[in-house]
This record gives structure tokens, C-alpha cells and sequence, in this order.
């Protein structure tokens, strides 16, 4: 059997599936000339992907944050936040829902672009006044934000698990009776803290795949 992946892993392979779909601009701003992706522009392929990966996007939003939380529908406590904080907007002429409409279109646009990494042109660069990228240069773009990409990922898998993480697998242990001990040695730690994101997914397929313990009454 498959070792399940973290959602970390999963994010990673997401991005990069989505980078080699032709994703199509069809927002314009006529004035400062330069096209830009709308939400429409890449919603649907970030769902069916999001979907393949079994992981699920979840959009929140109150008067002071928007958020975007991917789960990993193989471990649903195994999640990634995305959030930007939020801004009153006023369109000319527009209803309370409405403005309240465009102030949550916005904020899923941008919170989708962060997570899947979605990048645009700089908007200050008309289509008048930018330069073509050569080949070469598009190349050796790709490669840095590879890298750069790949660094990312190795931070993250290296953070602590947080306190909520840390109790379910002290509910685990609970459950079947697995000593701390036993726990420090395997994985080489000298307490639960230890624990990094790249491994929790390891501990806890382990404690899982562990029978209850029994119960002598």
C-alpha cells in the first residue's frame, strides 16, 4: 500500500500540475493596457486538481481576514492556511451585497493565486513598454523558482507540528497504549515537540495502523 502523502507534498505536486495547464488571461484593463487572470481563469482547474490530489480548498472570510485552508482529505487535520487581511470596498453605483460580493471575489483570487502560486506580469509594465523574455532567460527563471521552490518545501516539512497535531497523537497514544518511549526511539526525538511536518504523517500512519489496546474490566 501507498504511503499516504502530507499536504505539503501534495501542494508541491498541485502547483506544478497547474503550472503546465495553458491558463488564459481574459481580464483586461483597458486603461493601463495589460490583461490579467480572472478568477474564472483558473477556479476550475485548481478544483479538478485540489480533487485528483484528494484535498479540498476551504474559503472563509470575516470583516478583518480572508482565508484559504487546503485539507488533506486522507488526514483532515493535516492542513495549510492561506490568508490576507481585508479591505472595505465602495464600487460607484453598486448595492451592499454587491460591494460585499466584490470584496470576496477578490480575496478568493488572491488568496488561490498565493496558494497555487499563480504569478502575473508586473502591472506597471504596459504590453507597450515590456521587454519579451528570451527563452534562455524564461529558463533560467524556471530553474531559480525550482529552487527556490524546492527550499521552501524543505523549511516547511522542518517546522515543529503545532499543539493541535500534538494532541491527536496523544489521543493516539491513549488509544493504544504506545509508550512515549517507544515514540522517541523510532523516531529518534526526545519528545513530542520534536516532531516535524515532514514526519507526523509517518508517526501517525504508524499509531493508526496500531490495534486498541485492551480494556480488563
Amino acid at each position: 500500500m501507498a504511503e499516504k502523502k502530507s499536504i505539503y507534498e501534495k501542494l508541491a505536486e498541485m502547483r506544478v500540475e497547474l503550472q503546465s495547464k495553458k491558463l488564459v488571461k481574459t481580464g483586461k484593463n483597458t486603461y493601463s493596457k495589460y490583461e490579467y487572470y480572472e478568477l474564472s481563469d483558473f477556479l476550475p482547474s485548481c478544483n479538478s486538481i485540489a480533487a485528483a490530489h484528494k484535498t479540498l480548498f476551504k474559503f472563509a472570510i470575516n470583516e478583518n481576514k480572508a482565508s484559504l485552508i487546503l485539507i488533506n482529505l486522507e488526514e483532515l487535520e493535516d492542513t495549510i492556511e492561506f490568508s490576507i487581511p481585508t479591505a472595505n470596498v465602495s464600487i460607484q453605483g453598486a448595492t451592499a451585497m454587491q460591494n460585499i460580493g466584490a470584496v470576496t471575489t477578490y480575496a478568493r483570487r488572491y488568496l488561490y493565486m498565493i496558494a497555487m502560486e499563480i504569478s502575473e506580469d508586473d502591472n506597471l509594465d504596459t504590453s507597450d513598454t515590456a521587454e519579451k523574455v528570451t527563452k534562455e532567460q524564461k529558463q533560467q527563471k524556471e530553474e531559480a523558482e525550482r529552487k527556490e521552490q524546492e527550499a521552501k518545501e524543505a523549511e516547511i516539512k522542518a517546522m515543529k507540528i503545532t499543539k493541535p497535531k500534538i494532541l491527536t497523537i496523544e489521543q493516539e497514544i491513549a488509544r493504544t497504549g504506545v509508550s512515549h518511549e517507544t515514540i522517541y526511539t523510532r523516531f529518534n526525538i526526545d519528545k513530542l515537540e520534536d516532531i516535524t511536518e515532514g514526519i507526523f504523517p509517518i508517526v501517525m500512519k504508524a499509531l493508526r495502523a496500531t490495534p486498541s489496546k485492551q480494556v480488563i474490566e
